[in-house]
């Protein structure tokens, strides 16, 4: 159980980021649907956070960032504003922030938080993840010990490790990706959520990707919860988890075109949301 949100932005919606970051903080401080569907025993995600960007004034510059205070503390809303004054300077920027809701049978610690980073020969990969993943089915395939890991971890190394042999393979990056995925699928469990999203650095080019799916027959209320909405406009796409809705300024809101993302993979950016694969 945690929220996700992938965000592209452009000359002067990048002023905007400082408030999308604390609508995201805000979300995780109190989600009403997490409320929901565990039935009033839950309402925050306070397990820890994390942020990967990539910002453009020339060559790429990385923001890397995890910490395990949830993400609406004093001191992570210092380290937020930070972030925003940071990515302000650049012309373009793709962030992927992540705040974790562990379960009592995962790790625990900073170490555990999301993204999770691959690097790659000619570049890196980070990827965050709502929802659960088959731990013990993951570790024997990439043949590891399971209870020093999160679920998440290994499905994201799973993934991140096939798109990296596929693009060191001479593969386009949206058709490794959308593979990647495919393979993932199945070590998702029933009734639980394929939300992801991965950002890519390959040589000088960012790429940004959020998927959605719920798998089996998840109950109206974890439904809703798993819904990823997104907000569009010619200088700024985000999508993410459904609770950021509540928080965003109206003002943002009103300059933005807002929509829910059907089952599938999609790649962010300029050209809007553009779906790369079916799931």
């Amino acid at each position: 159980m945690c929220r996700l949100l992938a965000a592209w932005l452009r000359d002067g919606m990048i002023d905007s980021l400082n408030d999308v970051l604390h609508a995201f903080a805000e979300s995780s401080r109190f989600d009403p649907y997490l409320e929901k569907v565990s039935s009033g025993k839950s309402r925050e995600h306070d397990d820890g956070w994390g942020v990967a960007a990539v910002g453009y004034g020339g060559n790429p510059s990385v923001v890397y960032q995890r910490m395990l205070e949830p993400i609406y503390s004093e001191n992570s809303l210092r380290i937020l504003d930070l972030v925003a004054r940071r990515l302000r300077r650049y012309s373009e920027v793709y962030v992927l922030i992540h705040a974790r809701k562990s379960s009592r049978n995962e790790p625990y610690g900073q170490d555990y938080t999301h993204p999770f980073m691959r690097l790659m020969d000619n570049g890196a990969l980070w990827f965050a993840h709502n929802g659960g993943a088959d731990k013990e089915a993951l570790a024997r395939v990439l043949g590891v010990y399971p209870w020093v890991r999160v679920d998440s971890e290994l499905l994201g190394y799973f993934i991140m490790g096939l798109i990296d042999e596929c693009v060191s393979g001479g593969g386009g990056l949206d058709e490794c990706v959308g593979k990647a995925y495919a393979e993932g699928l199945r070590f998702i469990p029933g009734a639980s959520g394929y939300n992801t999203g991965l950002l890519a650095l390959v040589s000088k080019t960012a790429s940004l990707y959020v998927s959605h799916k719920v798998l089996g027959n998840p109950s109206p209320e974890l439904a809703e919860y798993y819904r990823i909405i997104s907000y569009a406009s010619r200088e700024a796409v985000l999508a993410g988890s459904i609770t950021i809705r509540e928080y965003m300024p109206g003002s943002l809101r009103k300059s933005l075109n807002e929509g829910l993302l059907e089952p599938g993979v999609y790649r962010i950016g300029a050209g809007g949301l553009t779906r790369v694969a079916s799931l």
